[in-house]
């Protein structure tokens, strides 16, 4: 494929921080979606894979009006979502299987609304 061929997308974080550099807002905007505006959101949660140090990096925030029950359901979300790409990646029915599961379990032990 050929430098001619590849598109660029940008996706965009505005962080506004207070006093104690602690998230009160969080703006997000990408190119693709169509949007003219960014939009709010109360958290999120981004890894990067680096494949020459074989290590992943990770950007977590949430702003300081997110409820512990919004957090919950967030995180339970994150984990549903997270065997869904497992298995897109990897095939992995057995692996798959156990991180739903898991997922569950999280769901009814964390009261997830």
């Amino acid at each position: 494929m050929s430098t001619a061929d590849i598109k660029k997308s940008e996706i965009k974080f505005i962080v506004s921080l207070d006093s104690d550099k602690l998230p009160v807002a969080i703006d997000w905007k990408a190119d693709d979606t169509g949007m003219v505006a960014e939009k709010p959101c109360k958290a999120m949660m981004i890894s990067l894979w680096d494949g020459n140090e074989q290590t992943t990096m990770s950007l977590d925030l949430w702003t300081k009006d997110m409820t512990i029950d919004e957090m919950k359901r967030f995180m339970f979300e994150i984990l549903v979502g997270l065997s869904s790409t497992y298995m897109k990646a990897t095939s992995d029915d057995e692996v798959t299987e156990e991180m739903k599961e898991f997922a569950e379990r999280f769901r009814a032990i964390a009261e997830v609304k």
